[in-house]
């Protein structure tokens, strides 16, 4: 690419907050690392359910191949395939709703970050006021 063409790279400290120290705005360093240990802690749980129902699939789905392959009619065969496709719908579910409520979480955890990280959007408290407050709402904000 020639030299003339390229985009100007992005200059150091032109992101609002790139050299942001938290000490300079008040914001004490052991509540930032407490809302990085939440998120991570949840982080970690939703992994362990996720991985709980990746197994507990695999097992449905071993006892199904092995009813279906037992099976000595069509009806025992349908029994079987209708337990295995009832319990992926379910993981299906519970995965959906875990990826719903886990967004809900990041939601959350970024308006935490930014508030605690910018003024006031009404400019009458402090970060660290907004911070406490926790997420706005259309009906609260």
């Amino acid at each position: 690419m020639p030299e003339e063409s390229r985009p100007a790279a992005p200059q150091v400290g032109s992101w609002p907050f790139a050299s942001l120290n938290p000490a300079e705005i008040g914001i004490p360093a052991a509540r930032v690392l407490q809302h990085q240990g939440a998120f991570i802690d949840g982080m970690l749980g939703n992994m362990a359910t996720w991985f709980k129902r990746r197994q507990d699939s695999m097992e449905v789905t071993l006892r199904a191949v092995s009813a279906a392959c037992a099976a000595r009619d069509m009806g025992e065969l349908m029994a079987a395939y209708r337990e295995w496709l009832t319990r992926q719908h379910d993981c299906i579910i519970a995965d959906i709703a875990e990826a719903r409520d886990e967004t809900l979480r990041w939601a959350e955890f970024g308006q935490k970050a930014v508030a605690m990280l910018s003024p006031s959007l009404d400019g009458t408290s402090s970060a660290n006021e907004t911070a406490a407050q926790g997420p706005r709402t259309r009906a609260s904000g």
